[in-house]
This record gives structure tokens, C-alpha cells and sequence, in this order.
């Protein structure tokens, strides 16, 4: 009986390990220490960047978030980006889960400047997301993905 019980015990603390070292063998990609300009920092505060393509979270979010209905993120292009449409694609790491979910306007310019668009996170994690101009470049960035906290 006693045999069982620890062995209940230690894989009960064995599967906290997991958790707790999936957690932190997430390897988000470093918040870039200054907006890609002035307008954009009143946008959001914690911007990533990827060569000449940077993403954030509104001002009005956290954190990335696991939102039912998505999450409005913004995208720069600086001055050097290639010319094409922005396609996003997203993966979880950590976990399998559902792929991320991109939907953003047809309407905004090729080239630099703001865009926005929508990502959906079908559950928190450690998230890859892939970012694609035009045929060839890539841009990837490593986010932490909250749960939903409840606001819009």
C-alpha cells in the first residue's frame, strides 16, 4: 500500500517537472527596447522584431492572448521590407493543438508601414509564428500565449 501511494506521489511530481520545464524551455523572442517609430509606440508597448518585420499586442492586452473571438495585433514594415502580401501561419510548441488563425484587410499597402490584423490562439502555450512577404522571405517570432482573461 505504502508502495503505491509514492509511487502515486512521485508521479504526480514528476508530471509538475514537465509542465514546469516546458514553461520555461519557451524561448520567446526578446521585446525589441524601442518601437519601430514614434506613431507605433502608441499603438503598443511591447514590440518583436524580425529583421525588418516587428509585431505587438495592443495596449489594451498584456500579453498575447488564447481569445475565443482572436486578438487585434499590429504589424510594422520598416524601410527595407520586401514587397508582397503578409501571409501568417503559427504552430504550438509546446503541445498539439489546432493551428493559429491569421485574417487582416486586403487593403493595406505592400510595402512599409502599419498593418493590422486579427491572430487567434487556440490555447495557451509557447507559439512559432511564421510570417511571409512575397515568395521567398520569412520572418519567424517565438510568443507565450496567455489565457483568455476575460476582456474584449
Amino acid at each position: 500500500m505504502r508502495l503505491a501511494i509514492v509511487v502515486v506521489v512521485l508521479s504526480a511530481l514528476a508530471g509538475r517537472a514537465d509542465d514546469s520545464a516546458t514553461a520555461s524551455s519557451c524561448a520567446v523572442t526578446p521585446v525589441s527596447a524601442a518601437p519601430p517609430n514614434t506613431w507605433m509606440g502608441t499603438l503598443a508597448t511591447h514590440w518583436l522584431r524580425s529583421g525588418t518585420l516587428w509585431l505587438a499586442y495592443t495596449r489594451a492586452d498584456h500579453a498575447f492572448v488564447a481569445r475565443p473571438n482572436g486578438q487585434k495585433i499590429p504589424w510594422y514594415r520598416a524601410a527595407g521590407s520586401p514587397w508582397g502580401r503578409l501571409r501568417v501561419t503559427g504552430s504550438r510548441i509546446d503541445a498539439p493543438a489546432a493551428p493559429l488563425r491569421f485574417s487582416t484587410g486586403t487593403t493595406y499597402p505592400f510595402r512599409i508601414g502599419f498593418q493590422s490584423s486579427s491572430l487567434l490562439f487556440p490555447s495557451e502555450g509557447c507559439w512559432r509564428i511564421v510570417a511571409r512577404i512575397g515568395l521567398t522571405r520569412q520572418f519567424a517570432f517565438v510568443v507565450r500565449v496567455e489565457p483568455d482573461d476575460g476582456q474584449p
